[in-house]
């Protein structure tokens, strides 16, 4: 298997965890607020803010960095320590404002896996377009698996917690993976450019931070 569809494979088993834990934080703040609609704004809320913040701050590092897969493996390990629960008094407003907080964390981290694999995968601008669409339909694919998988099967078997500790393995598992392929590969054309290239790069580098940008991966 070649290093690119390695990182296809881990972003979609990245994507699946990332809907699995979308739909357990769901059951988690259900059982907190008690009101089905406000949980799952809450969640819904915080995902989406979290992936659109991720994208926007971490793009501009992916471009600095000589191997951006070590970040997308380090964002991946991070998100493994999501606290299950939090406690926020008796007011609902307290409740939903501390749980999104605390999952704009995680979710933040997952945005930012997006863009760092955008720039792993993308040897030449003229190779954005292609790559960047892979990698969101994969990891979009993995949603839908990871959502239905949580719902219909690991919440059922195994209960909320455990099924949270499933989770939190298959994404060190992912980190691990992505550390041990960023050790392996050298840096591309498109990830260090020689000297004489630096205005070149920064526009290159500008392209790639719109991509990421523009297009937040569903989940990460």
């Amino acid at each position: 298997m070649t290093a690119h569809r390695l990182v296809l494979l881990l972003f979609l088993i990245s994507g699946a965890v990332g809907l699995g834990y979308q739909v357990l934080w769901g059951r988690f703040l259900l059982e907190l607020i008690g009101v089905s609609a406000y949980s799952y704004a809450t969640v819904l809320a915080a995902f989406m803010a979290g992936l659109a913040l991720g994208s926007a701050l971490f793009g501009r590092l992916a471009d600095r960095v000589r191997r951006p897969l070590l970040l997308s493996a380090l964002y991946s390990g991070w998100v493994s320590f999501t606290p299950e629960q939090a406690g926020a008094g008796h007011a609902l407003w307290a409740k939903v404002l501390v749980a999104g907080l605390l999952l704009l964390v995680p979710t933040t981290l997952m945005g930012g896996t997006y863009p760092a694999l955008v720039r792993y995968a993308t040897e030449h601008l003229s190779q954005v377009g292609r790559r960047a669409s892979q990698l969101y339909a994969v990891n979009a694919l993995g949603a839908v698996a990871g959502a239905l998988f949580m719902a219909f099967v690991l919440m059922p078997g195994l209960g909320m917690r455990m099924s949270l500790v499933v989770l939190a393995l298959a994404n060190g598992l992912v980190a691990a993976a992505a550390l041990l392929l960023a050790r392996g590969k050298d840096p591309s054309p498109a990830q260090v450019a020689p000297p004489d290239a630096h205005s070149k790069s920064r526009g290159a580098s500008r392209d790639f931070r719109r991509v990421s940008c523009v297009s937040p991966s569903p989940s990460s």
